[in-house]
């Protein structure tokens, strides 16, 4: 099955994020925007990963160590993939608290490390994924005039979710979560 760790948005991030989307999608009808339900922080892809090492994930997010203290954000800029010519992907980065994403994202990279899961060889960008190029694809200057919601927010859980393909787009399915401490320290 194919598994991704992730931190799932708040309803007031979503809700920050949809007139950027529906922005960007009037402008590129091209564009393919992230259904509202699939927003999310991927720290890491797994990939297809067999029901024994689904089984290990899942009995790693019931481990206490990893519940630490809850994560609070703001948006960042506006961003793509890639940086020069015609963009795939349309993001958020994450700006003030990216620093505590990253290393909780260190962190989790070790512990599935020590599982046998390899680290994923892109690398870890604190963002957000909003929309995909269509075609016809976009031109380099899509994000010319727009700008990022300014919101701070909390990730309050990690979640290891399945990913199920369908004709209009994937299914996220949670299998498990770690919540964190939301008290004030």
């Amino acid at each position: 099955m194919r598994v991704f760790a992730a931190l799932p948005l708040p309803r007031e991030a979503l809700d920050s994020l949809a007139p950027v989307a529906a922005a960007l999608r009037a402008r590129w009808p091209g564009l393919r925007p992230v259904r509202r339900e699939g927003l999310h922080l991927t720290l890491h892809f797994f990939g297809e990963v067999d029901e024994g090492g689904v089984r290990r994930l899942a009995g790693l997010w019931r481990d206490p160590s990893l519940r630490g203290p809850a994560l609070p954000v703001s948006f960042g800029n506006l961003g793509r993939f890639p940086e020069r010519g015609s963009p795939r992907v349309i993001w958020i980065g994450i700006g003030a608290g990216a620093g505590p994403v990253c290393e909780f994202q260190r962190a989790l990279e070790s512990r599935i490390a020590d599982l046998g899961f390899r680290e994923d060889p892109k690398g870890f960008s604190a963002h957000v994924t909003l929309a995909r190029a269509g075609t016809p694809a976009p031109s380099p200057d899509v994000l010319d005039g727009f700008e990022a919601p300014r919101l701070d927010f909390v990730f309050g859980e990690c979640v290891l979710f399945q990913s199920i393909l369908g004709p209009r787009g994937p299914t996220y399915v949670p299998l498990a979560a770690i919540a964190f401490d939301r008290e004030e320290r």
